[in-house]
C-alpha cells in the first residue's frame, strides 16, 4: 500500500505519538499490549483505543490475540514515522507519486533541496522472509 501524503498530513497530533510509543515498545515485544501503550503515551484507555482504531484503519497498525492481545507496527506505519522525521529535519518538503514497488522496498519521489528519491526498505516482508534468517544484521531477536 502506497503512503498518501495527504494521510500523513491529516495525522493528530495524538495519533503521531501513538505511532512513536509503539516503534519504541517494538524493541521489547513483538506485539505491544494496550495497557502499556496507554501508560507510555500518557492517553485514558478510551483514548487510546480510538486512535488505534484510526491507525488500524488508515493500515498504520495491526492487531493480533495471538500469543496475546497487542498492537504492532505495520511497514505503512514505519515509513510514515521516517518520512514525518525527514520532514521534520528539513530534509524532505514534500512527497511525490510512488515511483516503484519491488518485493523488499517501495520509492517514492520527494523534494528536498532537489528532486529525490526516497526509498522505503521492508527488510522482512512476507517474500523476503526466508533469507532474512540468513542475514547478520537481522538476527532473530530472543522476547
Amino acid at each position: 500500500m502506497a503512503i498518501s501524503a495527504e494521510t500523513i498530513r491529516q495525522l493528530h497530533p495524538y495519533e503521531t505519538r501513538i505511532l512513536h510509543t509503539l516503534e519504541r515498545l517494538m524493541g521489547s515485544h513483538s506485539w505491544a499490549p494496550l495497557d502499556l501503550i496507554r501508560k507510555r503515551a500518557g492517553f485514558s484507555e478510551s483514548e487510546a483505543r480510538f486512535r488505534l482504531g484510526s491507525l488500524m484503519e488508515k493500515g498504520m497498525v495491526k492487531y493480533d490475540v495471538v500469543p496475546y492481545e497487542g498492537y504492532s507496527l505495520t511497514f505503512l506505519g514505519s515509513d510514515t514515522l521516517a518520512l514525518l522525521s525527514l520532514s521534520r529535519r528539513g530534509t524532505l518538503s514534500a512527497l511525490g507519486p510512488l515511483i516503484g514497488e519491488g518485493k523488499e522496498s517501495v520509492v517514492y519521489e520527494g523534494l528536498g533541496l532537489g528532486r529525490v528519491a526516497i526509498k522505503c526498505h521492508h527488510v522482512g516482508q512476507r517474500s523476503f522472509q526466508s533469507v532474512r534468517l540468513s542475514r547478520e544484521y537481522i538476527a532473530e531477536k530472543t522476547h
